[in-house]
């Protein structure tokens, strides 16, 4: 398994390394041994755009996923079809808008980015929140990994998952 995380913004002083730990921690955890993520720290704007341009939304958010591996049910690890295939896919992470979240709801970079790493492996792993059942089975998956991350960090992260219109 390899993580590879790029800081492509320069407005949020972040710990790579850490940040590559706790990518890896959670990978770890869902089984993603033989598979690859990347991890990209871009400016809100870059974000904004991907938004738009990938989910015809024209806002920023936290957390984006790109998937480079078809799952055909949530939580199913898919396998590689060999040494050249073992990309499951990126995220995005906008941190000039997490922080921006972390000031208005008084928490910090290092409780809210752990949950959208979280958040954004298990969308690569085909969870979603569109229906109430898949929000479930999302909640369900988040918190399970976000409780091993307390019990071996000594944290006490909850899931920021909503369920959208559906």
């Amino acid at each position: 398994m390899l993580v590879t995380v790029h800081n492509l913004q320069r407005s949020v002083a972040v710990n790579v390394h850490k940040l590559h730990h706790i990518a890896e921690f959670f990978a770890s955890c869902l089984g993603l041994q033989h598979l690859d993520v990347g991890v990209a720290l871009e400016e809100t704007e870059v974000v904004r755009r991907l938004n738009r341009r990938y989910r015809g939304r024209d806002t920023a958010t936290d957390v984006l996923s790109f998937s480079h591996k078809e799952v055909m049910y949530p939580g199913n690890v898919p396998q590689s079809s060999g040494p050249w295939d073992t990309s499951l896919g990126d995220l995005v992470l906008a941190l000039p808008y997490i922080q921006q979240q972390c000031k208005e709801e008084n928490t910090t970079l290092d409780e809210r980015v752990p949950i959208l790493l979280c958040h954004g492996l298990c969308h690569l792993l085909g969870y979603t929140h569109t229906t109430r059942h898949n929000w479930q089975l999302m909640v369900k998956r988040e918190s399970s990994l976000l409780q091993c991350y307390n019990n071996a960090f000594g944290t006490c992260l909850r899931t920021l998952t909503v369920c959208e219109e559906y």
